[in-house]
């Protein structure tokens, strides 16, 4: 099982919105798993395959939110 962490960034969320103003929106991290991984090194690519129906996501400080989301099929 191949395990990679994307690259964090800003999730805008409405229940986001009602802890913290735009200036100081959470960075989130998000993980996803998958059984293999296609690369396409002319292109400086990457594909997940057969991708885990969850993706989790967290951030650190100064606010401490983990949760998951269930992708579509």
């Amino acid at each position: 099982m191949v395990l990679l962490g994307a690259v964090a960034g800003v999730l805008s969320i409405a229940a986001f919105a009602t802890i913290s103003t735009a200036a100081e929106a959470p960075q989130l991290m998000f993980v996803q798993s998958a059984e293999d991984l296609k690369v396409d090194l002319a292109k400086s690519t990457f594909r997940l395959v057969k991708v885990n129906q969850q993706t989790l996501y967290f951030s650190d400080r100064p606010q401490r939110i983990v949760g998951h989301l269930k992708m579509a099929d």
